[in-house]
């Protein structure tokens, strides 16, 4: 299924459509533009709201779907792209080339750049729990910030005051 991307204003109003047959659409962090996912061209595209300027930029190991799941300066966009056997984590920091951040991330959910852009946030789920890891973009081994949650599949960085949001979730179990 494939969507548009409209951006509306705050306070109401009628929208604007930027983008047909896209999708995972995500402001950049000064609200200037909105980054959107082509799948079928294996494509996100930077459009910029005030000059209706856009920018393309390919997304390498794009086999079959493609997630937008972050914007932040200087970090760029996050990208996960995977097909029915790899996912990969991706930033891209225009104009630099893409950069592969982590090959596998299957059992990761909600991935969100650190306020500094330099390390993820994340969800790795366990069973019946999940954690929540901090990993580095500079290499490192991920670490577990914390561990044996039952909680659900959302995940927020408050990155202006360094913050962490998630939902928690109360199993009961019934003999």
């Amino acid at each position: 299924t494939f969507t548009d991307v409209l951006v509306a204003p705050l306070a109401g109003g009628a929208p604007a459509r930027h983008a047909l047959r896209a999708s995972s659409a995500a402001f950049s962090p000064d609200g200037r533009a909105v980054a959107f996912v082509r799948t079928n061209e294996k494509t996100v595209q930077i459009h910029h709201l005030a000059t209706n300027e856009q920018r393309t930029l390919r997304v390498p190991g794009a086999y079959r779907w493609i997630h937008l799941h972050d914007y932040a300066e200087p970090a760029g966009l996050l990208v996960e792209t995977n097909s029915d056997t790899e996912s990969k984590l991706w930033t891209l920091a225009p104009p630099a080339a893409a950069r592969p951040v982590l090959a596998a991330p299957e059992d990761l959910g909600q991935p969100r750049y650190s306020p500094r852009g330099d390390a993820l946030y994340a969800m790795r789920s366990t069973r019946d729990t999940t954690d929540i890891l901090r990993i580095p973009l500079g290499g490192g081994p991920p670490v577990t910030l914390l561990a044996g949650l039952e909680i659900g599949p959302q995940l927020g960085v408050a990155r202006s005051v360094n913050r962490l949001a998630y939902e928690r979730r109360t199993a009961r179990a019934t003999l």
